[in-house]
């Protein structure tokens, strides 16, 4: 009888912990882009900081269609552009450069970055775009 009552505890709380944490959404999300930088008067270093900058953007916009719906992105791609592209770098928590490849006309990074997603959506909720769930 006290073997069944201690399975039978052990079971509500396992059901209880597995039910909380599938409902519970990934407040980060780790993802990887691409970007490219195009070189001018050979000049690779700024280069490489426009396709670090395009990888990140590429991240962002791919973060927000996870969080809204894609008619929403098109609809409001103006407060996008304004307020949330701008700010791209401040929903990537951290990176780490995967690949860089260049020749004399372009640069190219692949980048890995852990994306903020709870940032995101607070400022995407913000501006009108998303919807708290």
């Amino acid at each position: 009888m006290i073997f069944k009552r201690n399975i039978l505890f052990f079971l509500f709380f396992f059901f209880l912990y597995f039910i909380k944490s599938a409902a519970a959404e990934p407040m980060h999300k780790v993802t990887i882009s691409q970007g490219t930088g195009v070189v001018r008067n050979l000049n690779y270093a700024d280069a490489r900081k426009l396709a670090f900058y395009d990888a990140v953007s590429n991240i962002i916009e791919r973060a927000v269609e996870t969080i809204t719906p894609m008619e929403n992105k098109v609809k409001n791609y103006l407060l996008l552009k304004e307020h949330i592209y701008p700010r791209a770098l401040e929903y990537i928590n951290r990176y780490k450069y995967i690949s860089e490849k260049w020749d004399k006309r372009y640069y190219k990074v692949i980048i890995q970055a852990h994306i903020d997603l709870e940032s995101l959506k607070k400022d995407l909720i913000k501006i009108g775009i998303a919807t708290k769930r």
